[in-house]
């Protein structure tokens, strides 16, 4: 019996779960099924479903040991860390030592064209211009205050200091201490540390804190008030209870104008996420700025509206009306969250590529991939295409195996 010819038409694109031999029903009852691939190596498929032969690559960085990589939004400025060495990478391959001693687990976000790398043991920045600056400034620890010589009005005064870092960055202000004058001034003496401006606040009962001083940390930190006048004119304390950048963060992202930083708490299994003061990147509030989440949080991404939240066990969206759970599975290690041309922001799962926001998993009804133990990834625009590419240490289990029948 003569069977009419089967018609190719435009692939589809891949789909491995599909059993070929079964086939799929389209509308109208037809099969469908040599419309898909169930093998694509090397390969691209366009929107308009054309096929054709991936572009080859080439090395380009050699004889170093890449522990992490970023690239800034506006793709002008590339950074590795290259066996704990901080580099930049120039566009014929040369690079820059920046920072050493770096240890992972490595984090990037980026803010104002500035780029926050967090690391084991250290967290820094790096300017648009290239200079490499501790991102926290630490809060003031000690000091002391004893009367002087002079003619402040008797009463009780409280001072406190703060240091600020050789960019501008004022950080939190430490404990204010308070002294009763009876006649005289007030001579303080005020905790210093390297390459930082330490700046003497004061205040008496009932007015707040104003800067009298500035001192570097080659004055040895020894400053006389003498004269109320002295604090008439400095500029208001701001920085009161505010600290630093939490050392035990690791993951972070930037977000609505704050960066967010995760810190895992292996004994209660949850983790906190802190969120620094608006444009102050480098301030957080421990007290009121941070929300809880449950499990080890492994990804923290810009989702536009939302701020993707993402466990090894669970995918949560956090926005105006606080945490919520969008997926019951969760995400695989690794630097793999990017925002596509479409607005969206792309991720690797343990059930596949994923986006949000709404949340959307793009690949589970048509991709069995074992999902890996590690994953790289991000937005590719190269020759016109755009696409996701994720790069997988081995490992794991496909949750959807082909079903055959």
């Amino acid at each position: 019996m003569n069977q009419k010819p089967v018609v190719l038409g435009a692939f589809l694109g891949l789909n491995n779960v599909l059993d070929p031999l079964a086939g799929s029903t389209a509308a109208g009852g037809a099969k469908q099924s040599w419309e898909w691939l169930v093998q694509a190596d090397n390969v691209d498929i366009s929107d308009e479903h054309r096929l054709s032969r991936r572009v080859g690559y080439q090395g380009f960085l050699a004889g170093i040991r890449i522990e992490a990589a970023y690239s800034t939004a506006d793709c002008q400025r590339m950074y590795i860390v290259d066996a704990g060495v901080l580099k930049r990478v120039h566009l014929d391959g040369s690079t820059v030592d920046l920072w050493d001693g770096l240890t992972g687990p490595y984090a990037w976000a980026e803010a104002n064209d500035v780029t926050f790398l967090s690391a084991r043991l250290e967290k820094i920045q790096i300017q648009k211009g290239g200079d490499v600056l501790a991102w926290a400034v630490p809060t003031p620890e000690g000091g002391a205050v004893v009367q002087a010589s002079g003619n402040l009005a008797p009463g009780l005064y409280q001072v406190c200091f703060s240091h600020m870092a050789a960019d501008g960055r004022e950080g939190g202000a430490g404990a204010s201490i308070p002294v009763m004058v009876t006649e005289g001034g007030i001579t303080v003496q005020a905790p210093m540390i390297p390459e930082h401006y330490t700046l003497v606040y004061l205040a008496d009962q009932g007015t707040v804190f104003r800067a009298v001083a500035a001192l570097t940390h080659a004055s040895g930190g020894a400053f006389t008030i003498n004269d109320a006048s002295q604090a008439a004119q400095g500029r208001e304390l701001t920085t009161q209870f505010l600290g630093a950048v939490p050392a035990g963060i690791d993951q972070i992202a930037h977000w609505k104008g704050r960066l967010y930083g995760a810190e895992y708490l292996p004994e209660a299994d949850q983790t906190v996420i802190w969120f620094s003061q608006p444009l102050g990147f480098h301030l957080f509030d421990a007290v009121r700025d941070f929300f809880l989440v449950p499990g080890h949080v492994l990804q923290l991404a810009d989702a536009d509206g939302h701020l993707l939240v993402a466990t090894g066990e669970r995918i949560y969206l956090y926005g105006e009306e606080g945490l919520s759970q969008v997926a019951e599975y969760g995400v695989v290690p690794g630097q793999h969250a990017d925002r596509g041309n479409d607005g969206k922001t792309y991720f690797w799962a343990t059930r596949g590529l994923c986006r949000v926001a709404p949340f959307e998993n793009l690949t589970e009804g048509r991709v069995s991939v074992a999902p890996g133990i590690k994953a790289g990834g991000g937005v590719i625009h190269e020759q016109g295409l755009v696409r996701y590419v994720a790069t997988l240490h081995s490992g794991g289990a496909a949750f959807n195996p082909r079903k055959h029948t």
